[in-house]
């Protein structure tokens, strides 16, 4: 299921549940990182846990190649509002720091059942994350507070792991006693197991998601001469063609719709809901994220933007 199923059911994890968790996501941004990939959208629904309660990391879509730097080789204003580093918030050049602050956030919410600086008025929370100091509350254990501190420095230099990448991380007191090897080799048990009857068992994913139809999404131009109408494509399964996608060439499939491009960004939002809480409204869990990006101000949603770099 998604991390995002299991949070906003428990509200919160114990300290050994959220640093198993962090400690898996941390060994899967050092592959990419290792590769020269930003992945831009680290959060909780892009966090699954697969059948032995182990991490996978999915959705890519924001995700750049060709970044090493800590502080530079991108520059889009791209990801989940919440998660956002300063630098992106004040649309500065970023680069693999932006996801040690995104991990210190995720961090932070699974500890305490909310991300640092959330305010549903989007405006206001990209105030908080750009200039307000952290606070973090009490029941927090030092290491646990000091290594929030550290992922969450607003200067990307000075951020834990800006230099040393993850291995600084991997060295903070709060990750004492990780066998990292067996960690990497899915050789520790998982805080959590699910229980399932079966591999198509889909109980512990958001029902939002689970009741969609399944739709495929139009063939990428280069593959109009491998999938051509009524061919049979992975596994059997017809063309997108014959899956309901829009009918025509490969490169007409959204022939007829006005909408265009109207910025060079991609931000992707979490519709709020749920109950009040002090400094703003609940994350909003049972409402995934969307690809809209809604108004500077208050919750109006406006079309989605788009961009790449």
């Amino acid at each position: 299921g998604e991390l995002f199923f299991h949070l906003g059911r428990q509200g919160s994890f114990h300290e050994g549940r959220a640093k198993f968790y962090t400690a898996q996501i941390l060994l899967a941004l050092e592959h990419l990182h290792s590769l020269g990939v930003v992945y831009r959208d680290l959060k909780p629904e892009n966090v699954l846990l697969d059948a032995n309660g182990n991490v996978k990391i999915t959705d890519f879509g924001l995700s750049k190649a060709g970044v090493t730097g800590s502080a530079a080789g991108a520059t889009s204003f791209c990801g989940t509002p919440e998660y956002l580093p300063p630098e992106v918030v004040k649309r500065l050049e970023y680069g693999t720091a932006a996801d040690w602050w995104s991990l210190g956030a995720l961090l932070h919410e699974m500890l305490t059942g909310w991300p640092p600086f959330f305010s549903q008025d989007r405006a206001e929370l990209f105030r908080r994350i750009a200039g307000e100091e952290l606070v973090l509350p009490e029941g927090l254990t030092p290491e646990a507070a000091d290594l929030l501190r550290r992922l969450l420095h607003k200067d990307p230099l000075r951020r834990l792991g800006s230099v040393g990448g993850a291995a600084g991380i991997r060295a903070h007191p709060f990750f004492a006693g990780v066998d990292w090897e067996a960690l990497y080799d899915c050789r520790i048990p998982a805080p959590w197991t699910p229980r399932i009857d079966r591999v198509d068992d889909v109980q512990f994913f958001d029902k939002e998601f689970t009741g969609k139809p399944a739709v495929l999404s139009p063939p990428p131009p280069e593959a109009a001469g491998v999938l051509a109408p009524g061919a049979a494509g992975p596994a059997g399964s017809s063309s997108a063609a014959a899956a309901g996608a829009p009918a025509g060439g490969a490169g007409d499939h959204f022939a007829g719709f006005s909408y265009a491009e109207p910025a060079s960004s991609m931000v992707r939002s979490r519709m709020h809901g749920g109950a009040a809480a002090p400094g703003g409204a609940h994350p909003g869990y049972g409402h995934h994220h969307s690809s809209s990006a809604a108004g500077a101000s208050g919750g109006t949603a406006s079309p989605p933007v788009y961009a790449h770099g």
